[in-house]
């Protein structure tokens, strides 16, 4: 990609959040992921399948699981039961097999983002801010996932 206007296509495998979906990345946001100026869903969509293939090719893809940003992002228009419908499908995707996975949940607010890691069958939530404040999580991100606990206890 050298010049403004040209873009590239990536496909997020099936694998990767229970559906397959194409994020484009563009010159502008090449810029900004390479000057670490500002971090969007579609960087942590690309980050989220480098992780999950590291993760296959570690043969450790059983122990951790990956949730779609759009899901867990107030930018994304879609309701509250559709968010926590998400989160039950992708925490049950081994049905239970292992109660010690761990999903990588990040949450993306106007040009900031956060990561929760989750292990839903603990009911434990960690999050992780590169800003490095401490105990600022999003009462949007918060609520959406102690709905999912509250709607689907394990």
């Amino acid at each position: 990609m050298k010049s403004s206007g040209d873009s590239i296509s990536v496909t997020i495998p099936t694998t990767v959040y229970g559906h397959e979906q194409t994020t484009i990345i563009d010159y502008e946001d090449m810029l900004d992921w390479c000057f670490q100026r500002a971090i969007g869903v579609t960087h942590l969509s690309i980050f989220m399948k480098y992780l999950s293939e590291k993760c296959q090719e570690d043969s450790v893809s059983g122990m951790y699981g990956f949730c779609d940003p759009n899901y867990l992002s107030p930018l994304t228009q879609i309701s509250e039961e559709e968010r926590t419908d998400y989160l039950a499908r992708i925490f049950g995707q081994n049905e239970g097999k292992n109660v010690n996975q761990l999903f990588f949940a990040p949450y993306h607010d106007n040009r900031h983002w956060m990561l929760a890691v989750i292990s839903p069958w603990n009911g434990v939530v960690f999050w992780l801010d590169p800003a490095g404040a401490k105990n600022d999580i999003r009462e949007f991100a918060q609520r959406t996932i102690n709905e999912y606990v509250v709607k689907y206890p394990k």
